[in-house]
C-alpha cells in the first residue's frame, strides 16, 4: 500500500515537472492569483471596511512583490538542489502558487467570515529566534495564525517530499524543509531584518536592543516620500516595504532569467545600448535636481528616499529596455540589413 501511494506521488510529481509554461503565462497567472487573494482578504473577509482605490492597489502590490520573492527564492533553490533548469520547473511553480489562495479561505472557515492579520513579524533578534524555533508559537492569536501556518507546513512538506522523491536523499530532503521554512520566516520578518541591516551598516547601532516599536517607528517616521502623503502609518510602512521588495523582485527575476538562459540574458544586456541608458540616467538626475531646486521641501534625505531614487532609476532603465524591444520588433526587416548583429536577427529571440 505504501509503495503504491509512493508510486502515485512520484507519477504526479513527474507530470508536474514535465509541464512547461511560458514566462508570460506564468507571470499573468501568478498576478491573477495574487489579485484574487487580495480581493478575498480586503473585500470579502473584511467587507465592513471599504478600502480606497489607492489602498487596495498598495496592498495588492505588497502581496505581489512579497510572494514573488518567496517563490523566486524557492524556485532558485529547487533548480539548484534538483539540478534542473528553472524553465523545467515552471509548471510545478505555477501549480504551487495556488496554495496562496487557501490561507484566507481557511481563516474565513475557522472564524466564520474573518481572517487573521499576517504581515509582518517585528521584534529583536532574540524574539525572532524564539519565534523561529517555536514555529511562531509565541505570537498573539491574531498574527501568523492558522491558515498561514497551514500553508507554511504544506509548502515545507511539499518541498521536502519533492526533493526526496527525486533525489532519494533524506539529508537533502531535511535540509530542503529547513531552508524552505527559513525563507518563509525571513520574509515574514523582513522589515525586522532590514532594520537590523540599517543599524549595522548605516547607523552603527546596537541590534540587540531593538524593539518592535522601534522598527515600526523606523518605517513610519516620515509622512512624505517625494511629496506623497500617507495619513495612515500602516500604509506608509506598506509603501516603504514595497520600495524594497520591488528591488528584490527585479533582482531575483533577473537571476532566474540568467540561470534559465545565460545566452539570452547576455543578449538582452548587450542590446540595451549602454550609451542610451547613460543618457537617460543623466536626464533622470537632471530632472531630480530641478525638482529639488523648485520644490526642496519634497525631498527628505533618508534611507527610504535613497531607495525611492533607485526604484525610479531602475524603472527608467526598464522603460528604455521595453522601448528597445518594441522598436526591434517593428523594425525587424530593416535591422536584418542595417543591424544584423541584434538578438532577433541572430535568432537568439524570435518575433513569434
Amino acid at each position: 500500500m505504501i509503495r503504491k501511494i509512493q508510486k502515485i506521488a512520484v507519477d504526479v510529481v513527474d507530470r508536474l515537472l514535465e509541464l512547461r509554461v511560458s514566462p508570460l503565462v506564468l507571470a499573468a497567472s501568478f498576478t491573477s492569483i495574487i489579485i484574487f487573494r487580495t480581493f478575498i482578504e480586503d473585500f470579502i473577509a473584511r467587507g465592513k471596511y471599504q478600502f480606497t482605490e489607492n489602498e487596495a492597489i498598495l496592498y495588492t502590490i505588497q502581496n505581489l512583490f512579497f510572494f514573488f520573492v518567496i517563490f523566486a527564492l524557492i524556485w532558485i533553490f529547487l533548480s539548484f538542489i534538483l539540478k534542473r533548469n528553472p524553465r523545467r520547473l515552471s509548471g510545478l511553480m505555477l501549480w504551487a502558487s495556488w496554495l496562496l489562495i487557501f490561507p484566507p479561505l481557511i481563516d474565513m472557515i475557522r472564524t466564520g467570515g474573518g481572517i487573521y492579520w499576517s504581515f509582518y513579524l517585528l521584534g529583536s533578534p532574540s524574539e525572532l529566534w524564539r519565534e523561529f524555533i517555536s514555529a511562531f508559537g509565541n505570537l498573539p492569536s491574531g498574527i501568523y495564525y492558522f491558515g498561514t501556518r497551514i500553508m507554511l507546513v504544506a509548502m515545507v512538506f511539499f518541498i521536502a517530499g519533492l526533493v526526496f522523491f527525486k533525489t532519494k536523499n533524506i539529508l537533502k530532503s531535511f535540509l530542503s524543509a529547513v531552508l524552505t521554512y527559513s525563507l518563509f520566516f525571513f520574509m515574514g520578518a523582513f522589515p525586522s531584518f532590514f532594520y537590523f541591516a540599517y543599524l549595522l551598516f548605516w547607523k552603527r547601532g546596537n541590534v540587540w536592543q531593538t524593539h518592535a516599536f522601534s522598527i515600526m517607528q523606523f518605517f513610519v517616521s516620515s509622512d512624505r516620500v517625494f511629496g506623497l502623503k500617507f495619513p495612515d502609518p500602516g500604509f506608509l510602512m506598506t509603501y516603504h516595504t514595497n520600495l524594497i521588495l520591488y528591488i528584490l523582485s527585479l533582482f531575483f527575476a533577473s537571476l532566474l532569467f540568467f540561470i534559465s538562459d545565460r545566452k539570452k540574458f547576455r543578449a538582452v544586456l548587450k542590446n540595451s545600448r549602454l550609451p542610451q541608458i547613460i543618457y537617460h540616467s543623466g536626464l533622470f538626475f537632471v530632472g531630480l535636481g530641478l525638482g529639488y531646486v523648485l520644490y526642496p521641501d519634497n525631498l527628505n534625505l533618508n534611507i527610504f528616499s535613497i531607495v525611492a531614487v533607485l526604484v525610479l532609476l531602475l524603472s527608467v532603465w526598464l522603460a528604455w529596455t521595453a522601448s528597445v524591444i518594441v522598436n526591434d520588433i517593428n523594425d525587424y526587416e530593416i535591422d536584418r540589413i542595417s543591424n544584423p548583429e541584434r538578438p532577433l536577427q541572430k535568432g537568439i529571440f524570435t518575433v513569434e
